[in-house]
């Protein structure tokens, strides 16, 4: 693969698996962030304010991996507040990402989206991970890649200490051997797992279209 990439949120879970893979197989990659990360060369760091950017990097590809951290009971109910900062991170943060780089004349893009997501959804959260995905299937990118993955597993920049999570992960623990055919993509999976399914659908192999990431499946729409 000879594709060179533009990397949002490098530091989070998936996306720093995406960048060692990158890094793997000597793709050229640069990272886009907030802030510098510390083990990477300057070389191939960029730091924006995701509120007032205009411009980015060209590129062939690109993964955004942003997502406005929530617990786990606000993936079920947020206040007024949190929805703002929610949907400013999660729609209007990778909408006008995705916007610049269609202009830019990018090709293909990977977006981290969530298992269920629906813009017909009642719930807040899988809402807007729907409507973030129709708005960026009506930009008609070459490749669109949409990793819907369940509950993550993996270390974190900033780790997750909570009930909620704790729950979630011992049931996966006790029942998975349960989830099977259709229910299997309820299942916890690794971020690592899920980053390198979105690296390998941007090998040439996978045709131009539409592709869904559901646990570790792949599927063209």
């Amino acid at each position: 693969m000879n594709s060179n990439f533009l990397i949002f949120g490098a530091s989070g879970l998936i996306g720093s698996h995406f960048k060692e893979a990158c890094e793997n197989n000597e793709n050229e990659f640069i990272s886009i962030g907030r802030r510098h990360l510390p083990k990477l060369d300057i070389n191939k760091q960029r730091i924006i304010d995701f509120d007032s950017f205009e411009s980015l990097p060209e590129s062939e590809s690109c993964v955004i991996c942003l997502g406005y951290p929530l617990t786990s009971y606000q993936l079920i109910r947020m206040g007024k507040k949190t929805k703002e900062k929610f949907y400013k991170v999660d729609f209007e943060y990778v909408q006008r990402i995705a916007e610049i780089l269609k202009k830019n004349g990018t090709k293909n893009l990977a977006v981290i989206s969530s298992l269920g997501a629906s813009k017909y959804s009642p719930n807040f959260y899988l809402r807007t991970k729907g409507l973030m995905e129709d708005s960026l299937k009506k930009l008609k990118f070459n490749k669109l890649i949409i990793a819907r993955p369940a509950h993550l597993l993996g270390d974190r920049e900033v780790p997750r200490k909570e009930i909620g999570i704790t729950i979630i992960e011992l049931f996966d623990k006790i029942f998975k051997n349960l989830l099977i055919g259709p229910f299997k993509k309820y299942k916890n999976i690794h971020g690592s797992v899920v980053a390198n399914k979105i690296y390998d659908c941007f090998d040439e192999s996978y045709q131009p279209g539409i592709y869904i990431i559901e646990n570790d499946k792949i599927k063209k729409i």
